[in-house]
């Protein structure tokens, strides 16, 4: 497989990028965007949230299984990956600016259905 240099010099820019950047400024953005989904969720007094962020609910109270909810989640427009071990598990550092909103959105969606 052949590489430009175009490509390499992109990759080494990238690689520059991210080390310059203080790890403190990706622990900051991803509680941000962490508090943002907990806060726009809050309504829902059935869900708990752990870690980077794990939301938990008891499925027995709730109408929705945490896989049926990563089923949903992946399967609509757009579709947003989630993990389902022991709660539904999010990726903050994948996200994008402001997408943390879309997934907030769609998380109540399906919670308050």
């Amino acid at each position: 497989m052949k590489v430009g240099k175009e490509e390499m010099v992109g990759l080494d820019t990238a690689i520059e990028c991210l080390f310059a950047t203080p790890d403190r400024y990706w622990h900051n953005l991803n509680e941000k965007r962490r508090l943002h989904i907990k806060a726009r969720l809050r309504h829902l007094p059935f869900l708990s949230f752990s870690g980077n962020l794990t939301i938990r609910w008891d499925e027995k109270a709730c109408s929705v299984t945490t896989k049926e909810v990563a089923e949903q989640m992946r399967s609509g427009k757009p579709a947003i990956e989630c993990g389902a071990c022991e709660g539904l598990n999010l990726n903050l550092e994948s996200l994008d600016d402001g997408q943390e909103e879309i997934v907030a959105a769609r998380l109540a969606e399906i919670m308050s259905a």
